[in-house]
Order: C-alpha cells, then sequence, then structure tokens
C-alpha cells in the first residue's frame, strides 16, 4: 500500500487531492505507528487502502469535487 500511496503522490491532479490534503497523505506514508486513525480497525495500512481505493472510484466514475 505504502508504494502505491507513495507513487499516487507523484501525480497531483489525481483527484483524491481534491478533498485530501496530500501532505495528510504523505503523513500516513511516513507514519512510524500503528495507532488507529479512526475506529478499532482502522491502522495505518488499511487507511492507506482506502485513500488508494477513493481515488480509484473518485477516477473511474469521473467524480467531480464542486466547492
Amino acid at each position: 500500500m505504502k508504494k502505491e500511496l507513495i507513487k499516487l503522490l507523484e501525480s497531483p491532479s489525481e483527484p483524491l487531492f481534491e478533498i485530501v490534503r496530500p501532505e495528510a497523505v504523505r503523513g500516513l506514508t511516513e507514519a512510524a505507528t500503528q495507532v488507529p486513525w479512526y475506529g478499532q480497525l482502522m491502522t495505518v495500512p488499511q487507511t492507506m487502502a482506502y485513500m488508494l481505493q477513493l481515488n480509484y472510484w473518485l477516477r473511474t466514475y469521473g467524480v467531480e469535487v464542486v466547492g
């Protein structure tokens, strides 16, 4: 997940970065802890996977962020 998320950060035009700050995503790749971001099961690797899945969904379905 980490390698894929780092690759994603190399493309600042990805739709994920319309709703999530790239600095926050980079922070995930540099996290040294496994403390959950939220909930009981969402640790850093799962959050990385979620970010990648969200970007894939936004790109695949052409979702445009308004605001």
